[in-house]
């Protein structure tokens, strides 16, 4: 499979939220990471009892609210199978197992996502703007996913950006091959 080249926080920023009710453009891939096409899809769109029924705690908290869930304590902080992860609230495929690595903080960390159509960055309600970290959500159904920020120097080869994800915001699509 081909990858977009990994976005960096010097690219230009992603296009907004499409307002609610409208479609978004979403990057489809298969389980094994690869792509499949590129399609118009009605954005996912619910009410907080209907998220709050469909979800766990934790998951709702996180998705729905922007919460983080305990360092060291995801589902997937170990998980070396390959496959993708997709959004737990709609299935929307985020990132490949090729580009997880361990930065040790507690959380899954991925060097780049699948395709940046999946994903919306944006300044969080408590961010500081001169920080130089997002918010990274799905830009299907607007689910909180976790942050992205730039590397340190010394971070995983060739440097960029660092998705540091929630795994209870994911859900893990395993591929036979990768």
């Amino acid at each position: 499979a081909v990858l977009l080249a990994r976005p960096s926080l010097a690219d230009p920023p992603l296009p907004p939220d499409p307002p609610p009710g409208t479609t978004v453009r979403i990057q489809e891939f298969w389980d094994d990471g690869s792509r499949r096409y590129v399609e118009q899809v009605p954005r996912v769109i619910r009410s907080e009892a209907q998220w709050r029924s469909l979800l766990p705690p934790l998951a709702y908290e996180v998705t729905r609210h922007g919460a983080t869930e305990p360092a060291f304590s995801g589902q997937y902080l170990h998980n070396q199978a390959p496959g993708i992860y997709r959004c737990r609230c709609c299935g929307t495929a985020l990132f490949g197992t090729r580009d997880q690595y361990d930065a040790g903080d507690g959380w899954l960390s991925f060097r780049r996502a699948l395709s940046r159509d999946n994903l919306a960055e944006t300044l969080g309600r408590d961010m500081d703007p001169g920080a130089g970290t997002l918010a990274a959500s799905c830009r299907r159904c607007a689910a909180h996913l976790g942050l992205v920020s730039a590397e340190s120097a010394d971070g995983p080869p060739p440097g960029g950006v660092c998705y540091t994800i929630d795994s209870v915001a994911l859900r893990f699509a395993p591929a036979s091959r990768y």
